[in-house]
């Protein structure tokens, strides 16, 4: 990839979380680093670089088919940015967007036809109470020694519980859909269709 005449080289973890940087640098958001709990972002417009506080992380499993990231935007709201399969996906949409949820699954239809995988991004925005009582009671959970086992035990726990209650999307908005095919032809990544509110 070419980025102001100078080729870079973007790499991640797995083929998802690559195709996912290449797409923020296409439209002008470059990771430059990260310190501490702060992502740094490189902003083309503004020519700025913006940090963004990491707060929690909800691994991908492979049972979930899904992750999550919440983080602390610039503009200072809390925002829960959820990536996934389309399965685990769709179901946690917020209700009322039926015509522009028609028009995604049809292209990620089309996609699935020409053999490509899709991934979904969502984000929804979390006031700041509701989080500071999940996280109060998510921490909780990640300390207790018996639903740690139980997790580990594939038994009902409450780390699992409290995952899918932050991620039931009532707000996650399809509300600008972007179709980064040429991102997929160009790299030969995942296609992914980026599902947030604007």
């Amino acid at each position: 990839m070419t980025l102001n005449h100078v080729d870079v080289r973007l790499s991640a973890s797995n083929p998802d979380d690559e195709a996912l940087v290449c797409a923020a640098a296409y439209f002008g958001f470059e990771f430059k680093d990260k310190q501490e709990k702060y992502a740094i972002i490189g902003n083309k417009d503004t020519g700025e670089e913006e940090r963004v506080e990491m707060l929690e992380t909800i691994g991908f499993t492979s049972k979930r088919k899904r992750m999550s990231v919440i983080v602390r935007d610039i503009d200072g709201r809390i925002k829960m940015v959820i990536k996934g399969a389309d399965s685990a996906m769709i179901p946690r949409l917020a209700s009322g967007q039926d015509e522009v949820f028609q028009l995604t699954d049809e292209h990620m239809r089309q996609y699935a036809i020409e053999g490509m995988r899709c991934l979904v991004v969502g984000e929804k925005t979390i006031p700041d109470d509701e989080y500071n009582e999940w996280r109060k009671r998510y921490m909780a959970a990640l300390t207790n020694l018996g639903e740690v086992e139980k997790k580990k035990a594939g038994q009902d726990n409450q780390i699992d519980t409290l995952e899918d209650i932050m991620e039931q999307g009532k707000c996650i908005c399809i509300k600008q859909c972007v179709y980064l095919y040429h991102i997929y032809v160009s790299f030969n990544f995942p296609c992914i269709v980026f599902l947030h509110e604007k």
